[in-house]
């Protein structure tokens, strides 16, 4: 996948990924398994198409920048923060599965590839 990634890839790259038979996916699981994209825009679409499956409420959640006093941070066209990977809001939703795609904290496991499910939202009594 790496070569992949980086347009490097061999013949006998190729020629395994063909070999996977992608139509004895069900549409369900289809749907579950891990898609892979080459740009931001297209996970995006890809992630707001998955939520509308979803039945639960959509939640926004807004980052909270802690930055040095007249700094105003740039967001660019997907929404990502001064060209980092983090998101200026994230819309979520309960039992959303999610991948982390950055290291967090290594200590406890929160890192880049790590996946979990959304179980629930715990607001402050601010609401945030």
């Amino acid at each position: 996948l790496n070569r992949l990634r980086l347009g490097q890839q061999t013949e006998q790259d190729i020629a395994i990924l063909e070999s996977r038979p992608s139509s004895l996916l069900s549409k369900d699981d289809y749907e579950k398994a891990i898609h892979l994209f080459f740009t931001n825009l297209e996970v995006n679409a890809h992630n707001k198409n998955i939520l509308n499956l979803l039945k639960e409420a959509l939640e926004e959640i807004v980052a909270n920048l802690l930055t040095p006093k007249g700094y105003k941070p740039k967001t660019s066209e997907n929404g990502l923060i001064d060209n980092t990977q983090f998101a200026m809001k994230l819309q979520l939703k309960k039992s959303a599965r999610i991948m982390i795609i950055a290291n967090v904290d290594i200590k406890d496991g929160i890192v880049n590839g790590s996946l979990g499910t959304i179980i629930d939202f715990v607001k402050t009594d601010t609401g945030e």
